[in-house]
């Protein structure tokens, strides 16, 4: 392993972030390389005093600062954009009846119905023997 390679190791190791097969290759490494485990030393000092300096206190204001700073959507555009779809929908529907029906009368015959609906009105009528209504056509 290069000394390069290991500095970025090490990085990663203080951060938590180095697999165990890679944090192997770095002991492996690190246990070679003077130069390498004096750079780990200091890192390690580093995050040490870094981790040991006090929480800086912000002012009450400045989270509310911070959000009035934020770019506001207006109310106007969510409902327009709402009505826009809206009316797409609506559009959309209507098209789709309109096409469906278009499509349904084209391919329906009226007068097979028709002569289909008298024949099953006569076959309800003459239907048994034993009917007590008596029927009589005159044509």
């Amino acid at each position: 392993m290069r000394c390069h390679t290991a500095e970025r190791y090490i990085n990663r190791q203080l951060d938590n972030e180095l697999p165990a097969k890679k944090a192997l290759r770095l002991q492996k490494h690190l246990s070679r390389c003077s130069s390498c485990r004096a750079l780990q030393k200091e890192y390690q000092e580093l995050q040490h005093a870094l981790s040991s300096l006090p929480q800086p206190e912000y002012p009450a204001f400045l989270h509310h600062k911070i959000m009035n700073a934020l770019p506001v959507k207006s109310r106007r555009y969510e409902q327009s954009r709402f009505r826009l779809s809206l009316a797409t929908a609506a559009l959309s529907l209507l098209l789709s009846i309109g096409a469906g029906t278009f499509v349904g009368l084209k391919g329906f015959d009226l007068s097979e119905v028709e002569d289909n609906a008298i024949a099953e009105t006569e076959a309800q009528l003459y239907f048994g023997e034993n009917s007590l209504m008596v029927v009589s056509y005159d044509y």
